[in-house]
Parts: C-alpha cells; sequence; structure tokens
C-alpha cells in the first residue's frame, strides 16, 4: 500500500466528541506528514477554523473547506480552488429557503451570510464552537458575518461557495432537501441530523479532492479518505482506499474498504498507523 494522501473529514470523524485531536492522533499526522504523505483536512467548515487547527497539530499541507468549495495550497493560504455556484442557481436556491422560513447560511470566501437565524433559536453555522489540539485550545480570527437578506441578494450570491440550512424539524428538513431536489439541481448531503448542505451541481468534497489529486500528480490507488455522513460519500468514492468510522452512517459503512474505529477512538489515527505509518509506528506515539 503506498498511500501519498491522506483526506479527512474533521466532525465525527477526525474529532472526537470534545472537537479535540488527540495528542496520539497529533502525533500520529505529524509522522505521516515526515513520511511525504500530503495530511489533508477536508471539512464542511470555512478555512478559517480549519487553517488554525491545521498549524496547531503542525501540518502545512493542502486544505479542503466548505464542503469542498474551495481548496488552499496550505493553512497559510494560497486558493488553488474555488468552486461557486453559477449566481443563477445561487438565486434559485436562496429564494426557495427565504420562501420556506428556514435557518439557513451562505458561505463566501472570507464572509458567512446567516439568514433567519431567529427561526433555530441559536447561533448555527458560524463555525464559532471550541476547538482543540493535542489538549491545547485554538483560536482563530472570526469570519465577517451578514445577516441582512438584503445584503446577501446584492453581494452574496455571486461568490456562494455552499449553502447549510438547519432545523430541528426533521420534517422541514425533508420538505427542503423535495422543494430543492425539484426546482434545482444542487446537489444535497447531510452533516448532522440538523442541517442539509447543498452544493452546486458535481460539487462537494470528492470533486476538491480529485482536483487535488491531479495537481499532485496521483493515482487514486495513493489516496486514502476518512469520513462518517453523507457529505464525505463522494470524497470516499474518488479515493482509492475509503475508510469509514465506527459511527459513521451505514450509508457510508457500505462504501468503504474498512470501517476504522470511532472518532472518539482515534479511528484516523490508528488506521493510519497500520496502513501508513508501519514499523514506524512507535516513533509517532513518542
Amino acid at each position: 500500500m503506498d498511500i501519498r494522501l491522506a483526506a479527512m473529514d474533521l466532525d465525527g470523524t477526525l474529532l472526537n466528541g470534545s472537537k479535540e485531536v488527540s495528542s496520539f492522533a497529533c502525533a500520529v499526522l505529524r509522522a505521516c506528514q515526515a513520511k511525504g504523505v500530503q495530511v489533508v483536512f477536508s471539512s464542511g467548515r470555512g478555512v478559517e477554523a480549519v487553517a488554525a487547527l491545521a498549524r496547531a497539530v503542525g501540518l502545512h499541507g493542502p486544505l479542503i473547506t466548505a464542503n469542498g468549495g474551495r481548496v488552499d495550497g496550505s493553512p497559510a493560504g494560497d486558493i488553488l480552488y474555488l468552486d461557486p455556484f453559477p449566481r443563477p442557481l445561487a438565486q434559485r436556491a436562496f429564494d426557495l429557503l427565504m420562501d420556506l422560513g428556514v435557518c439557513f447560511v451562505l458561505y463566501g470566501p472570507g464572509v458567512v451570510y446567516q439568514l433567519n437565524a431567529s427561526l433555530y433559536g441559536r447561533d448555527r453555522g458560524l463555525g464559532k464552537g471550541p476547538l482543540a489540539a493535542g489538549g491545547e485550545a485554538v483560536r482563530w480570527e472570526p469570519v465577517a458575518v451578514v445577516r441582512d437578506p438584503a445584503v446577501a441578494c446584492r453581494q452574496g450570491l455571486g461568490h456562494v461557495l455552499k449553502m447549510v440550512l438547519f432545523s430541528q424539524d426533521p420534517a422541514q428538513l425533508q420538505e427542503a432537501a423535495r422543494l430543492l431536489a425539484a426546482h434545482t439541481p444542487c446537489q444535497l448531503s447531510s452533516s448532522g441530523r440538523d442541517n442539509l448542505e447543498v452544493m452546486a451541481p458535481g460539487g462537494g468534497k470528492g470533486r476538491a479532492l480529485a482536483f487535488l489529486m491531479g495537481r499532485l500528480g496521483l493515482k487514486k490507488e495513493q489516496v486514502m479518505a476518512f469520513g462518517d455522513s453523507t457529505n464525505d460519500l463522494d470524497m470516499l468514492g474518488a479515493a482509492g482506499w475509503p475508510v469509514a468510522m465506527g459511527n459513521a452512517l451505514d450509508v457510508v459503512k457500505a462504501l468503504a474498504w474498512r470501517v476504522a474505529p470511532s472518532c472518539d477512538q482515534d479511528g484516523v489515527a490508528r488506521t493510519l498507523q497500520e496502513c501508513v505509518l508501519g514499523n514506524s509506528a512507535m516513533e509517532a506515539q513518542a
């Protein structure tokens, strides 16, 4: 097995239930990087939080953020790829969600447009929750937030990288999915029970990973990917060695080459220790 790139989702995959990358996982990821493996965080989160976490772990490789809407060359920046919605499609989806009356967020480069937040009852989609790496809290500069629908419509719809809507009512999420599927070609998935991820047609982590593979000259069999939710499916499909977490949805496990221990059991790190580091695994624990 000649793994040259390991791409991993964060929430529910690399991050444990406390939203932390354990000290053991940090050491394994750094050992993989030292061996020449590209360790790529691939998240629905915005680049600000993901880059800060990568720096805290000690990584310097590419990042996939906004659910595949953006690829950066490193945590320091250097945008390699943006995959925004066509503006007419963004407008159509925006109008449907406004008419439905649901809390939703638009992600653009350096800005988040949060609409109807009061309908959820608390802030969602702003990436403000705590993160930690190796026992140390991770901090990052807050992203700009716009809550005015008129401003979002006027300024934001030309550079939407992803949309995500939030509801504690499963029926409302199902209705939103039905409407979007019926009236738009958007690609739909989820990263949790209370959300619906909306991407441009064909967009997602899989297309972003394929872009990186092409840029780096890597074959499918040189890539391993880890995930737990439906927004990871296309990424797992793009990798030669797809790994589902023990806590993953059944549909994700069905696609996987292997089911790893859960995120709370350091499943990503243990799989990389076995499959990538081999005899150098003990060095990673030192």
